[in-house]
């Protein structure tokens, strides 16, 4: 009877054995399972981030692409107006050369008109 008993509990023993070592098997397997879910998880973040990284590298090259362009274009327009203001020196300068020319001009007709209303006004004293 004891051995029978004891046949008993080491059966029962065994078969509380299995099922730990199934309910551990289990485990193992939902754990696994649970690692490769996130590990995949894992993986897809990493590239998510990574063509998020490639295209905020992208926008940064086409705001300094932009940025080139516009001092660019605002270095020719500085040469062009820079150019203009030449010209309209230039021009600003032979306005006054001719207006001081007409002006010695205009000194030199009234002297030889006041020159020659004085030969007038002499010869007319003489007639």
């Amino acid at each position: 009877a004891v051995k029978s008993m004891m046949e008993s509990d080491a059966a029962a023993h065994q078969a509380r054995l299995q099922d730990t070592q199934c309910a551990n098997d289990d485990m193992q397997e939902i754990l696994r399972q649970e690692h490769e879910k996130r590990a995949k998880l894992a993986q897809a973040q990493a590239e998510e981030i990574s063509a998020l990284e490639d295209k905020i590298a992208e926008a940064e090259a086409a705001i300094k692409a932009d940025e080139a362009a516009r001092i660019a274009q605002d270095r020719m327009h500085q040469e062009a107006m820079a150019g203009k203001e030449n010209q309209l020196h230039a021009i600003e300068a032979e306005v006054d050369d001719i207006r001081t020319s007409m002006q010695n001009q205009e000194l030199m007709s009234q002297q030889a008109l006041s020159e020659a209303e004085e030969r007038l006004d002499a010869a007319e004293l003489k007639l």
